[in-house]
């Protein structure tokens, strides 16, 4: 896939889970609210449909594997969370980029180096 239209696949995501859950005021994933659950089950699907393994950790940390090549890894990502009537990119820039890697920049490749995605 071009980085073109992984850009643009980035950008689609973005708007999904700003309409997913936003409002009229602005983002309101506001950590440990049934909006902010809405994210994290939006990542969840996202990423499995995209092949990872998913899980959440004891802190309450979104995890995605793509598994590489290799043990060596590398972490990308942010926080899903927002604060109230934040921006449509308010914290999520970094975690949808991250999905973006692996769910459209991987393109059905095993990476050399083990991807990890985190909310």
């Amino acid at each position: 896939m071009k980085r073109e239209q992984i850009a643009k696949n980035i950008v689609a995501d973005l708007r999904e889970l700003a309409a997913l859950t936003s409002d009229i005021d602005g983002a309101q994933r506001i950590a440990w609210t049934p909006t902010f659950k809405k994210a994290t089950e939006w990542f969840a699907k996202k990423m499995q449909a995209a092949g990872a393994e998913v899980w959440t950790d004891s802190a309450g940390n979104s995890w995605a594997k793509f598994a590489g090549e290799s043990e060596e890894c590398i972490v990308i990502g942010s926080h899903l969370d927002s604060v109230p009537d934040g921006g449509w990119l308010d914290s999520a820039l970094g975690v949808v980029a991250g999905m973006g890697i692996g769910a459209y920049g991987l393109a059905d490749k095993k990476p050399a180096k083990t991807l990890y995605v985190v909310g």
